[in-house]
């Protein structure tokens, strides 16, 4: 039926995840730049996280609700050998792990961001069996 499907929401279960992994990436970018270094403590990032590239509020959310948000980052500052996951001297990778609320259950899912932007997110589900 043409009315039901009009009114069906598209659930990206994966954007919110994808979106703070980039204020992330973003909000390093501008401590890097202040400090000459990244940062490897998420509350550190809060002061470089300004409008209109890095959304504080999302951060500052997503750091006051532990409960389906956790953000970590590692930062290597001399990497022996460089690779897709360390592409830089130094190199960070920040990983946002999710526990989406769904109306079925809980949904996990890990999105990871490195120094270079690369973004991927890894799922609890095969596809086909996601939300």
């Amino acid at each position: 039926d043409a009315s039901s499907s009009a009114s069906a929401v598209c659930k990206l279960v994966e954007w919110p995840g994808r979106y703070l992994a980039r204020q992330v990436y973003v909000a390093q970018q501008a401590y890097s730049k202040a400090h000459a270094a990244f940062a490897s403590d998420i509350q550190a990032l809060l002061p470089a996280c300004v409008a209109p590239g890095c959304d504080p509020h999302a951060l500052r959310h997503a750091l006051s609700n532990a409960s389906p948000f956790e953000i970590d980052i590692a930062v290597t500052a001399n990497a022996s050998v460089l690779s897709a996951l360390c592409p830089t001297r130094p190199c960070y990778l920040a990983s946002v792990r999710v526990a989406a609320p769904l109306p079925t259950g809980v949904y996990r899912y890990n999105t990871s961001i490195n120094s270079n932007s690369r973004l991927v997110t890894s799922h609890s589900l095969p596809p086909g069996k996601r939300p």
